[in-house]
């Protein structure tokens, strides 16, 4: 067993379980805005929520449903939101709510924490502008999602309805978002305890408000935290530039002082292109090489690991050593996360002869580049793997062979209204999604 998972375990051990068997630092030091529809998260694996508009600007963060799960956790309980982390504990491997817990070990974490607490790491979005549609996102978080559904209607699958109707009734219009202000409003008391900043969408870069806060952080320059931007770096018009020109002032001149850009890829570059539609593996690779060559920002590759473009997941490690090996293993980092919804992307749902050979191809490619092989990623990459090879689909709220029925008749819908070249796929998954097509549908009509 790596040390890390050693550190791990022993921390759940010794600091964790004394607390409770669920206890989790993320459900009071974490926590997700998307403002433009005043709904959070705990972390970017729990489901959105209502945020309703307090006096107090903290309850942004102290909201009475995360009170209710922190009450839970310090029972116990599992909250149902917390899915991603009970399947990955029931798999046997170290879940998130250990490994984000165990970066909070120098604040306080016991019985007696209080209920109601200013966040440490803060993720927030402005807008959901975003000009990608990927197949594992949808209306919430994309407005060209919403384009598609609003000019080619509802694409009718039943175990996830993101994909049947826009959100536009739960958007407030940027002039009446009083939740914007109290950000805002809150910035003051905030920045001082925040370790963390990171800014979201949508696609950050194409809103305004983004760079009004930028240009109120950059007049201030009294934030000492990690600035963080996820970008999908599809951008042509010199925003990419604007942004590194406005964030030098925060590199490295105290202990959390650091801008990084999280951006995604999980495949090859025709995978990516198939995958997150209106990508441009150009456009991407020049920002990529215009950050770590002129700017001092540090770059995250980041996964959303689904079942359409796991098969190229071999180009992705190949693609991180390649960077690491001419930038540095400082200044390029990755990460293996996976996909939980829609239900139907999950890697769960692929058949294990499959896997095995796909599971097979990782192993051998990762193991061959010991570029890769610092902790924090080797221990990612292991816990996938075992993730990997004995997780099962399970979802209440769902009957398994309506989730792969799902499946194909979004992979038709999608490939029709994207006009996408399915020849870019591996043979694998066409050969899958067809058995599947085979054994569920008569005519093109669902059988159950």
């Amino acid at each position: 067993m790596d040390q890390r998972k050693v550190d791990y375990l022993d921390f759940k051990e010794k600091v964790l379980d004394p607390i409770s068997s669920t206890f989790c630092a993320a459900k009071w030091y974490e926590v997700t805005l998307w403002l433009y529809m005043k709904s959070g998260a705990s972390c970017h694996h729990n489901p959105l929520m209502e945020i309703p508009l307090q006096k107090e600007p903290w309850s942004l963060h102290n909201t009475e449903q995360k009170l209710i799960e922190r009450e839970m956790m310090l029972r116990g309980e599992r909250p149902t939101g917390c899915n991603y982390c009970w399947n990955a504990e029931d798999a046997g491997t170290i879940s998130d709510r250990i490994q984000k817990s165990y970066g909070y070990k120098d604040f306080e974490i016991s019985v007696n924490i209080p209920k109601k607490v200013n966040p440490k790491k803060l993720e927030i979005a402005f807008s959901r502008s975003c000009q990608l549609a990927c197949a594992y996102c949808g209306p919430s978080f994309s407005s060209s999602w919403a384009n598609d559904l609003n000019k080619n209607g509802s694409y009718n699958l039943h175990s996830d309805p993101r994909f049947n109707r826009d959100i536009k009734n739960k958007l407030i219009p940027d002039d009446e978002n009083l939740h914007i202000q109290q950000f805002f409003d809150w910035w003051t008391e905030l920045k001082s305890e925040l370790l963390v900043l990171r800014v979201t969408g949508g696609e950050p870069l194409l809103h305004p408000r983004f760079w009004d806060f930028l240009d109120m952080i950059h007049e201030q320059q009294d934030y000492k935290g990690a600035f963080v931007v996820n970008s999908n770096l599809i951008h042509e018009k010199g925003q990419v530039q604007k942004l590194i020109e406005k964030t030098r002032f925060l590199a490295g001149d105290h202990v959390f002082r650091r801008v990084e850009v999280h951006t995604s890829c999980e495949s090859s570059m025709a995978h990516a292109e198939y995958t997150r539609d209106g990508f441009k593996a150009d456009i991407w690779t020049e920002n990529v090489k215009l950050i770590l060559d002129t700017s001092n920002i540090y770059l995250t590759v980041t996964t959303a690991i689904n079942n359409m473009s796991v098969w190229s997941l071999v180009d992705y490690i190949k693609m991180i050593a390649e960077l690491r090996e001419q930038y540095g293993v400082e200044k390029v980092t990755a990460n293996f996360n996976r996909v939980l919804h829609p239900q139907w992307n999950q890697i769960a749902l692929i058949p294990n002869h499959y896997r095995k050979d796909l599971i097979c191809e990782l192993e051998e490619t990762f193991n061959s580049l010991p570029i890769l092989h610092d902790e924090m990623m080797y221990t990612q990459f292991t816990e996938f793997i075992e993730y990997f090879k004995s997780a099962t689909f399970y979802d209440v709220s769902c009957v398994t062979e309506h989730v792969l029925v799902d499946l194909v008749s979004f992979y038709d819908k999608f490939n029709l209204r994207r006009k996408k070249d399915i020849s870019v796929l591996d043979p694998r998954f066409v050969e899958w999604v067809e058995t599947l097509r085979e054994k569920y549908f008569r005519e093109g009509t669902p059988i159950c």
